[in-house]
């Protein structure tokens, strides 16, 4: 039961450094994910590069993925995650595939 709140503790640091590397971009962070939302346009002020370093820093291993408008769903963690025609993060979950 204490595990995913100590390991909530541990990535706040996580977010702190996205906030000081990224401050023009606002990010979502759930247990086993976090969003960045990068707009058309905006993606020029953006390092992958840096954010894969701040994770090394941080001892954390993870997988980047591009979410494009109106694309193919990526798999995630209980469901799948696309973002609509109007930017908007969408996320359906599993029992919700065969309605």
């Amino acid at each position: 039961m204490i595990t995913p709140i100590l390991f909530h503790f541990y990535l706040d640091q996580f977010d702190r450094e996205i906030q000081a590397h990224f401050p023009q971009f606002t990010h979502a962070r759930y247990f086993h994910t976090v969003f960045v939302p990068i707009y058309h346009g905006k993606d020029k002020e953006f390092s992958l590069e840096r954010v894969m370093n701040l994770a090394h820093e941080l001892s954390l291993i993870g997988k980047v993925m591009c979410l494009v408008r109106g694309g193919t769903p990526v798999d995630s963690i209980g469901g799948l995650i696309f973002v609509d025609e109007g930017w908007n993060i969408q996320f359906v979950e599993e029992e919700d595939f065969d309605k």
